[in-house]
């Protein structure tokens, strides 16, 4: 009894002598931190803090040691005392690691979570929160969202995305540098660009996208600019989070993640199945949809964070497996205009199965304070066989391309119907091609960070170095068919290697040296990149399928170049800058020595800061091609042989606009009305007149290039409480040609003026369960997105989606 009550006073003496404080927790920009944990050192006891980033925190003794810690940023030890008077505003330090040597300009961040991460380039960050607010698989929907970046839809699901930046092209992403964690992510770099092969955004929680000048740290692509996605990270502290959710076309998702942190270790599991029925129709009704299934693990072992020394080893495995019944055959405009959702009889088919492994193995040592080392040696390894039409023939011995039958209609009027499944001899013959492909890239690179100077001089100096070698092995062969009047029936399995049987390899030594001052309100910086590429060819012919390389050719291509780069800024006004930068950029040829590499001169200024609340990026930019690179991609109605020929000289010339509002920021502390706005505008033509054999044709000067559009914009507008948040997206793009021309745009070779409006709703019941409700192309806009690979396609018809998330 004396011991309860000696316990009851106690307790009563605590709660008595205790003082509440408001803990205010802030970034660098002054934006509130998100359910950040409040751990005292002492009794080990641990707060959350909320949505605002805020908690009330008991007080008893004199002081208290706080540990502080958020995910992505440093974690922070701070001494509370009984002098201190509520609010009390902690500042916090992010620990995104930067792989270019760049900053983030003053006042930063904007509402929707864009940042713009150099002061004297141009260059946007996508951060979590930026993300949330898409709450997208597809990376095409997201980089719409991003001034410079041009999109060329295909399947609707962003599964195998063209991305372009700055009129360099879409073909299959393969003309800008794509990286995962700061490792090279296409299948083969350097021998064969084309990225088959996109990670899956459930693992992605950040994006970096650079332009301009801060792209010169990167390679071998970087005419236009580079794409880094940020994995998801370890957590600091012990954290289950799930995923449930189920949309139109019974596209479903599951999703699940375990992580925790400790003083010396810690680790990350992650797994997420992905799939739809797919939103085209097929005559006999089958499945036109995909599942897609993905593993990311993560390991870390480290040294204590206040160590002498800091060094820490982390392992990254990650693994996706897909299956897909995708097509390259499209469909004629007159189909297009009756049905844009109809997929042709000849195409019941055709498939995609891919696997890819990526391990990654990093080092970081901190030797001293300001000089940090970070070393990753990489292997990424993907197989694919996309299983698809590829040649018709209406009477059993003339053989016709799919994208010769769109170039000219009345021509190969038979062939079409033969497609369409509606009228056909019994002598046809379909020609599937089995498109089987492997690929690996592999090795090693090191990014040291110096920083040195004084209050008013400060100086970083980068120094990068990289080992890689990549190859693709093409081994493919033709299955016969016939169609029927109920299906497709195989008349003859073909051997495999008897159509394409070749390995392209290339080896590479990359590095880059980047110094940068700063005096006062001036900044610049210089750098310079070297690439060495040795590229080899062994093709065996279509007559040696065991490969005993009798008939074997043998093509080599050596290539060096030096890339030089330069950029300034001036702090005009605090927080706002103008700035300026010029760099020589580069895309590498292959084995072919006819083949020149693709080399350009790329000029940008503009200016960038804050203005009374209001977050701005305004850029003008210009390209000068001396030679511009195509390739014979059948992705874009070539001829599949992945050849690239010259194009010749070309000229790029825009501007992008970003800006960024909370129009609530003077009148609620609790609501947030955020807008986000982006422009590009974008000329690129052609400047001199050549024949190609690939996708591009006849080209005349002057010709705009093909899938580019000219004017592009979005905007998000957000209603952001603690427990619920609103956001509608517009999306428009003007038309576009689908092959290079001048002039009015014909109907049948330009896709038309297309918009998207997007809505997405979530509600955070409490802390560990949230429902969300989005509607995507919700005014059901259904048009022509592209002419290629052959024949017109269209974006997805409206879809709605709910689930639920659970976080603990």
């Amino acid at each position: 009894m004396k011991l309860s009550l000696s316990f009851l006073l106690s307790c009563l003496l605590s709660i008595a002598c205790s003082q509440n404080l408001l803990l205010s927790l802030k970034n660098e920009q002054g934006e509130p931190v998100s359910f950040a944990t409040v751990k005292n050192l002492s009794s080990g006891k641990t707060y959350v803090l909320d949505a605002e980033g805020e908690v009330y925190y008991p007080l008893y003794s004199e002081k208290d040691s706080l540990e502080i810690q958020a995910l992505s940023y440093q974690t922070t030890i701070f001494v509370l005392d009984r002098s201190m008077k509520s609010p009390v505003n902690i500042s916090i330090k992010s620990t995104y690691q930067e792989l270019a040597l760049v900053e983030v300009y003053g006042a930063g961040a904007a509402a929707f979570g864009f940042q713009s991460k150099s002061l004297a380039a141009s260059s946007v960050f996508l951060d979590k929160k930026a993300l949330s607010k898409l709450e997208s698989n597809d990376i095409n929907q997201i980089l719409y969202t991003i001034p410079g970046v041009q999109i060329q839809q295909e399947d609707g699901y962003g599964l195998r995305p063209n991305i372009g930046m700055r009129g360099t092209g879409v073909e299959r992403s393969s003309k800008i540098t794509l990286m995962e964690d700061g490792v090279l992510i296409a299948p083969a770099p350097y021998a064969a660009s084309a990225a088959y092969y996109f990670p899956s955004m459930d693992h992605i929680e950040g994006i970096e996208v650079l332009k301009g000048s801060s792209q010169i740290a990167y390679g071998p692509q970087s005419n236009g600019g580079a794409i880094n996605l940020i994995s998801d990270r370890i957590p600091d502290d012990f954290s289950v989070n799930a995923k449930v959710s189920l949309g139109s076309f019974l596209t479903r998702k599951v999703q699940g993640s375990v992580g925790d942190s400790q003083e010396h270790f810690g680790y990350l599991l992650k797994a997420t199945y992905f799939g739809s029925n797919g939103f085209k129709n097929l005559p006999n009704g089958n499945n036109t949809g995909f599942d897609k299934s993905d593993i990311l693990a993560k390991l870390r072992f480290n040294t204590k964070s206040d160590a002498k020394i800091f060094q820490s080893f982390t392992v990254k495995y990650a693994y996706t497996q897909e299956n897909t019944k995708e097509t390259y055959l499209g469909i004629t405009l007159s189909d297009f205009e009756q049905d844009p959702l109809q997929r042709y009889a000849a195409s019941a088919l055709d498939n995609i199965q891919s696997t890819h492994t990526q391990i990654q193995a990093n080092h970081l040592i901190v030797p001293l304070k300001k000089l940090s080392i970070s070393t990753t040696a990489y292997l990424n390894k993907f197989s694919r066989n996309w299983f698809k039409l590829d040649k018709v023939s209406v009477d059993g011995s003339t053989k016709v391309g799919i994208a010769d039958v769109f170039e000219d209609e009345a021509l190969y009027a038979a062939e079409l119907d033969l497609m369409r499944g509606t009228t056909f001899l019994e002598s046809n013959q379909l020609f599937i091609r089995n498109n089987n492909r492997a690929y690996t890239s592999k090795g090693i690179q090191t990014n040291a960070l110096y920083n040195f100077g004084t209050k008013i001089v400060e100086h970083k100096v980068q120094l990068g170095l990289r080992l890689h070698q990549d190859e693709m092995d093409r081994f493919q062969w033709d299955d016969v068919y016939t169609m029927t009047a109920a299906s497709l029936e195989l008349l003859a399995e073909g051997e495999p290697g008897t159509e394409s049987n070749r390995i392209e390899g290339a080896k590479a030594f990359a590095g880059f040296l980047q110094y940068a001052v700063k005096i006062k309100n001036f900044s610049f910086s210089s750098a310079l990149r070297l690439e060495h590429m040795h590229f080899t060819k062994n093709d065996f012919g279509k007559n040696d399928p065991s490969r005993t390389g009798v008939n074997e050719v043998i093509t080599e291509n050596k290539e060096t170049v030096l890339l030089p780069g330069f950029s300034a800024s001036y702090q005009y006004v605090k927080n706002n800058f103008f700035f300026a930068g010029i760099h020589k950029g580069f895309s590498p040829p292959n084995a072919n020595e006819e083949t020149k590499a693709e080399e350009s001169w790329n000029f940008e200024t503009g200016a960038k800061g804050m203005f009374k609340g209001l977050a701005y990026e305004a850029i003008f930019f210009m390209n000068r091609y001396t030679n511009l690179l195509g390739s014979d991609l059948s992705a874009v109605g070539g001829g599949g042989s992945t050849e690239l020929f010259n194009g010749g000289k070309v000229h790029v010339y825009g501007a992008e606009l970003l800006l960024s509002y909370n129009v609530l920021a003077k009148f609620s502390s609790k609501l947030k009305l955020p807008l986000v706005a982006s422009y590009t505008f974008t000329d690129a033509r052609f400047q001199s007149s050549f024949e190609s054999d690939g996708p591009w044709g006849t080209v005349a000067k002057n010709d705009y290039l093909p899938y580019i559009s000219q004017h592009q914009f979005s905007t998000q507008l957000g209603v952001e409480h603690k427990r619920f948040d609103l956001n509608l997206i517009f999306k428009a793009l003007s038309a576009m040609r689908t092959s290079p021309g001048q002039g009015d745009l014909e109907k049948d070779h330009a896709t038309p003026f297309f918009y998207q409006l997007d809505f997405l709703a979530r509600y955070k019941i409490n802390r560990m369960f949230t429902v969300f409700a989005k509607a995507n192309n919700f005014t059901n806009n259904v048009q022509r997105i592209a002419k290629h690979p052959s024949g017109w396609r269209p974006n997805m018809p409206a879809y709605v989606e709910g689930g639920v998330s659970f976080a603990f």
